[in-house]
């Protein structure tokens, strides 16, 4: 929200921009369960269906869940994602093209058949590998990366895996501890081609129960150096104040 609202303050009144009317590049990268489908839901929520569109990386995982693969790898290793479209179809809906695509049912853990997704003024790309390559990075105007507190990720990702996603506690436990060699080696180096990090963490030690439930929370925000640090702080201002 704070680069978008950077984007209506600044890019959108320059008039090259206007006459191009090229969409806006957003692209939000972070480990799985950092809060990547609910701040891309926010920035949508804001905008209206009929102004922004969210492309998920989920939805260019090679296999099914029930396929043997998973079995040697994980959902953070590029390999196991169809990096090639994903980048296409961002090209392409940067150019105002409809793109063709299928849809990552995480309740079934099923592919569906290709649907239509047509270009809007603000384009979201959100997923584990939203910049992972230089390609990508370059495509996108404000690159956004989540680090949330991983004991608070651990706690979100449960209970979304368990309660929203019709996952067993013991899978997704087993998932916690197998992906973490993937996440450092693959997602985490993208935080450091961020323009915006956002950090989510806990104001006090989290109870040992493992239960969220009126956690205060704080969120740290980190700027790449050349931003205007001074309409960034009054904007995250005008935010808290709201």
């Amino acid at each position: 929200i704070i680069g978008l609202r950077m984007w209506r303050e600044s890019i959108s009144q320059n008039a090259f921009f206007r006459v191009s009317q090229r969409p806006f590049m957003l692209a939000i990268a972070g480990d799985s369960g950092s809060g990547k489908d609910t701040l891309a839901e926010a920035v949508i929520d804001v905008f209206g269906g009929h102004s922004a569109t969210n492309l998920s990386g989920d939805d260019y995982h090679r296999y099914d869940r029930q396929k043997p693969m998973w079995q040697v790898m994980t959902h953070l290793n590029p390999a196991a994602n169809n990096l090639e479209a994903f980048t296409s179809d961002i090209e392409n809906l940067r150019a105002g093209k409809t793109v063709s695509k299928r849809h990552y049912d995480h309740w079934t853990g099923k592919l569906s058949r290709p649907e239509k997704l047509a270009s809007r003024d603000f384009i979201i790309a959100s997923g584990l590998h939203a910049f992972f390559s230089a390609k990508q990075s370059a495509l996108f105007d404000l690159k956004v990366f989540l680090a949330i507190d991983e004991d608070l990720r651990r706690g979100y990702k449960i209970h979304r895996d368990t309660v929203l996603r019709g996952k067993s506690l013991k899978s997704t436990l087993e998932a916690l501890q197998t992906r973490r060699a993937d996440f450092d080696k693959f997602v985490a180096p993208q935080e450091g081609q961020a323009d915006i990090v956002f950090a989510l963490q806990p104001e006090q030690d989290l109870p040992e129960s493992g239960s969220l439930e009126g956690v205060k929370l704080k969120l740290k925000a980190k700027f790449a150096s050349g931003n205007n640090d001074e309409l960034l702080a009054r904007l995250l201002t005008g935010l808290l104040i709201c």
